[in-house]
């Protein structure tokens, strides 16, 4: 049986100069590379933030498996979300995921994941999601609480390591 591999690049350009009328400095560029034998989509991009130390957070949606430089997610065949931090000068710090267990859809978060810092070193991911339930690492889970076809929605709190600290629903 043939394997279709789809290749995909989420180009990130960033720039600290603020964007008027002339074209932005760039400082850097990477690309986030994900494969997935069931659609040529392999990553959305959905969020991306900066705290005070000039750490950027990105947060989106993949399948099956999402490489920030040498760090590699692996998901499941529907959807996950990642959460990334990059240090100023654009290397990977860490990258983290939340899964969706079933039953679901590819829609499982409907490209809703939004990621925020605050001036203490945490970062705020929030979602909505229509999974049964949310696997966030670390046995940490939480359950979605209402019947069968309807969302629901999530906010948690990481550290500046990229550990979950709370979840709530």
């Amino acid at each position: 049986m043939f394997k279709l591999i789809f290749r995909t690049a989420v180009i990130i350009l960033l720039s600290t100069t603020a964007m008027h009328a002339q074209a932005p400095d760039i400082e850097w560029v990477k690309a986030i590379f994900g494969s997935s034998p069931n659609a040529p989509l392999a990553a959305t991009l959905t969020d991306i933030c900066t705290d005070a130390d000039g750490n950027t957070y990105l947060t989106g949606e993949f399948r099956n498996e999402l490489k920030f430089g040498a760090i590699t997610l692996t998901g499941n065949s529907e959807a996950a979300l990642f959460l990334a931090k990059y240090n100023s000068g654009g290397t990977p710090i860490w990258a983290v995921k939340v899964t969706a267990n079933t039953p679901t859809t590819f829609s499982a978060f409907t490209y809703s994941a939004k990621v925020d810092a605050d001036g203490i070193g945490n970062v705020y991911l929030s979602a909505n999601f229509e999974a049964a339930s949310l696997d966030f690492g670390n046995g940490t889970t939480l359950n979605r609480t209402c019947n069968d076809n309807c969302r629901e929605g999530f906010l948690a709190r990481f550290n500046g390591s990229g550990v979950v600290q709370f979840v709530k629903g």
